[in-house]
């Protein structure tokens, strides 16, 4: 963990302030932190949450479970492009949760996670291209909400939308998301 991430959480209690670690990554460098003595102003005895996977994909599936109950929308980018993931998480940050999968085909999780959210699902947007998303992965969305070929699928390029009427951007839903049930989630941890 950089200084400066020490530093940021230093300056808040876990005892007012939810900490959720995502990934095994961010799991141990906390706990690797704490104990080198890098935040002083935690108690000898503190709590964190923890979202967890073997993967990206399984990360982003935790996640999506975390924040969202019945989402309506939501995107698919591919673990291995940062530009997908950073175009996909801006632009879903209260539309729906950003799903990770591989180039080629859909990840196990993603399509885990349409699957069982396929009765609320209504739109998929896939961020990054033909060269991080395959186009073989398209149908294989449409399919894992239920929609068989029966999609449609709207390139933009470069933020523009195509020149047609057919055309449709993401409509953001109306009020605030409720907060998760963190409970389940909930890891005390002591020096």
């Amino acid at each position: 963990m950089t200084a400066s991430v020490y530093g940021y959480l230093n300056k808040y209690s876990p005892g007012t302030t939810k900490i959720i670690t995502v990934g095994t990554d961010a799991e141990s460098a906390l706990t690797k932190a704490y104990k080198a003595g890098k935040m002083p102003n935690w108690p000898g005895s503190y709590s964190y949450y923890r979202v967890a996977g073997s993967t990206p994909q399984s990360n982003a599936m935790r996640l999506a479970d975390l924040w969202w109950s019945l989402p309506s929308n939501a995107a698919v980018a591919s673990a291995g492009s940062w530009r997908g993931g950073v175009s996909a998480s801006s632009a879903m940050t209260t539309h729906g949760p950003l799903l990770w999968t591989d180039v080629t085909s859909l990840s196990y999780d993603t399509k885990r996670y349409l699957m069982r959210m396929s009765s609320s699902m209504y739109q998929v947007a896939v961020f990054g291209g033909s060269g991080s998303v395959d186009a073989s992965v398209i149908p294989k969305v449409g399919a894992a909400i239920g929609v068989g070929t029966h999609y449609v699928y709207t390139p933009y390029y470069k933020g523009m939308a195509p020149q047609t009427t057919t055309a449709q951007p993401l409509s953001g839903g109306t009020g605030s998301a409720p907060s998760p049930d963190l409970a389940p989630l909930r890891v005390t941890a002591t020096k």
